[in-house]
């Protein structure tokens, strides 16, 4: 990717650095985290959910 950086010169920057850089802060970790806890806590209400069923 090629933009400018606040100087206005052109940088070649990879778009591979940038995901990982923004995979590394604390706040897109805390997301994941956050995402990985609902869907875990869905996922056993919805097991719960059946296994009443099948009684």
């Amino acid at each position: 990717m090629i933009y400018r950086n606040s100087t206005g010169n052109l940088k070649i920057c990879e778009i591979k650095e940038d995901i990982e850089r923004w995979r590394q802060k604390p706040e897109t970790k805390e997301m994941f985290a956050k995402l990985a806890a609902e869907r875990g806590a869905f996922i056993d209400r919805l097991l719960a959910e059946i296994k009443a069923r099948e009684k």
